[in-house]
């Protein structure tokens, strides 16, 4: 039992460590509809410091290279 238990990590990691994430493309629908709103909305919030909103658009501009989605 004490074998398996030493082993199941580095198996875990030698049958998930090469996995990539392939965005789907309900995923850069979700992004092409939502990010360009939530832009626009932390562009024109007044509340929000100049450094609260480069942060959010910052995030944003993540979201779209992790999907592959265009500009």
């Amino acid at each position: 039992m004490t074998m398996l238990r030493k082993s199941l990590p580095l198996f875990l990691l030698l049958a998930f460590g090469g996995c990539a994430f392939q965005p789907t493309q309900a995923e850069k629908a979700t992004y092409e509809v939502i990010a360009p709103e939530h832009a626009r909305y932390v562009q024109a919030d007044t509340l929000l410091a100049p450094d609260q909103k480069q942060r959010r658009l910052d995030l944003l501009e993540a979201w779209r290279i992790r999907v592959g989605a265009g500009k």
